[in-house]
């Protein structure tokens, strides 16, 4: 079983210095919300459920060894915003260039049908 964790941010979850994690956590997670389209009220309650997430991430990581992806760049809105098929193939490479295991999750071909 390969558990992953697809952080936003430029720091680990692992990053000893909580505070400046945990803000740059809730700026790219209101970021990547605005760019989906959510309302403020929405981002607000997501934003503010980080601060309960976070010791479950670093649990994840620390004690299940969760692969993370840090400042990881293909939020879904980044989907429906450009070529959604060159999106998904540079976040399976990504994927894969830090767990060749993942491959069994990918289809061999990924092509333009939608």
């Amino acid at each position: 079983m390969r558990m992953i964790l697809l952080n936003p941010a430029p720091l680990s979850v692992l990053h000893v210095d909580t505070e400046a994690l945990t803000q740059e956590l809730k700026a790219c997670t209101a970021n990547n919300c605005r760019m989906r389209g959510d309302v403020e009220e929405a981002i607000k309650w997501r934003v503010a459920s980080i601060d309960e997430e976070l010791p479950i991430w670093r649990k994840l990581v620390e004690d299940y060894r969760a692969i993370e992806y840090v400042g990881w760049q293909f939020p879904e809105y980044r989907y429906s915003k450009e070529d959604p098929v060159c999106v998904l193939r540079e976040a399976r490479q990504e994927l894969l260039s830090r767990c060749a295991a993942l491959a069994a999750f990918f289809r061999e071909n990924i092509s333009a049908e939608k």
